[in-house]
Parts: structure tokens; C-alpha cells; sequence
């Protein structure tokens, strides 16, 4: 596989693991009922063992990375997140908002608020299915498609130039320990919720 292939899956991997930080820091934050203010993001700051300075770099490289990304997108019609769901909508065509919000491993309610946005921008369509009134389907527009191009660039892009600092070993070799990571991360959330991740 070529160097900018490994790239694209580290960034499909990296995706993966920020969806994942996400999901466990929102399920902390419910349950204690914190709330985390700007300033007070490194809640292991004064922790000595490694697992903690690791767990501070990931979330210190994670937001870095997403005010990166987030400058970047600041000249499109998107944010970051968003062709990320527009890949999902094209990637089957027609999909159910349930099926959806399954998919992507996200609460319904957030995906309604989600989908409006692209919808506004003529980027998605809903379409109501004629046997079921309550079933609405999801399908991207020609715009969308287009915009989804453009997004994906951008991802591409700065997935580039963030790694062009690693040699194609050290690609290898990261993404094999965020797959690993991701692994015991699933496991541990299956058991915090009782359900697969």
C-alpha cells in the first residue's frame, strides 16, 4: 500500500479513535455531572504514571488537531464533522435516520439537529416513505455530493501534512497501536454499557 493510502486509513483509524474519546469523556461527564470548562480540559494535568500523560497527549494532539481542522474548514460550507456523516448518506445511497444514527453510533436526537444543518444547505434531502409516513429517508444531493468531495480533500490534506513529519514504518506502526486501542477501548465500553460499541 502506498504512503498516502496509509495516511488515509490512519486518519479513518484516528476518526475512529476521537468518536471513541468522545462517547467515554460525554458518558464521565453524565455521569459525575461535570462540566468541563475551556481552560480545564487536562483533567489528569497533575497525574505522574504514563497511562496519564498519554491519555493528556492523545486529548492535547485530538484538540490540535481539530482547531486545525476547523481553520481549514472555516472557508466551506462544513465543519469538520460533517463529511464524515455526508460520506455515511452517500455511502448507502438511502438510509433511514435510525438506521443512521445506528450506524454512526449517536443518539438520534443529535443526528436530527445534525441532519437539519446539512439539509439548510441543500447538502441532504429527506424523503418520506410512502408506506410509512413516519419513516424518512435520508439521500444526499449533486451539492452534497460535491461538498462531500471538497470536505474529504480538505480531511486529506491536513492528515498529510500533520504525518509528513512520520516516515511510512512509523505510520505503520501508530496506526497498528490505535488499532489496539481502539480494541480495548470498544471492550471496555461494551462492558461500561452492556452492549457492543
Amino acid at each position: 500500500m502506498s504512503l498516502e493510502g496509509k495516511i488515509d486509513n490512519f486518519l479513518l483509524t484516528l476518526i475512529s479513535i476521537l468518536t471513541i474519546i468522545t462517547d467515554v469523556v460525554s458518558m464521565l461527564i453524565n455521569f459525575l455531572g461535570v462540566t468541563i470548562m475551556e481552560e480545564e480540559h487536562r483533567i489528569l494535568e497533575n497525574e505522574t504514571t504514563k497511562e496519564a500523560k498519554l491519555f493528556n497527549l492523545m486529548s492535547y494532539f485530538i484538540k490540535i488537531t481539530h482547531e486545525v481542522a476547523c481553520e481549514r474548514f472555516k472557508h466551506t460550507e462544513l465543519f469538520p464533522e460533517q463529511p464524515i456523516l455526508l460520506l455515511a448518506i452517500s455511502k448507502f445511497k438511502s438510509i433511514n435516520q435510525k438506521t443512521l444514527a445506528e450506524y454512526l453510533k449517536i443518539k438520534p436526537s443529535t443526528l436530527t439537529l445534525r441532519l437539519q444543518k446539512l439539509e439548510a444547505k441543500g447538502l441532504i434531502e429527506r424523503v418520506i416513505n410512502e408506506n410509512d409516513k413516519r419513516i424518512q429517508y435520508v439521500t444526499i444531493t449533486s451539492k452534497g455530493k460535491e461538498t462531500l468531495r471538497e470536505g474529504l480533500y480538505i480531511l486529506k490534506s491536513i492528515g498529510t501534512e500533520i504525518f509528513d513529519c512520520l516516515d511510512e514504518n512509523d505510520i505503520d506502526y501508530l496506526k497498528e497501536m490505535f488499532d489496539r486501542l481502539i480494541e480495548q477501548t470498544k471492550l471496555k465500553m461494551t462492558n461500561y454499557k452492556g452492549e457492543e460499541v
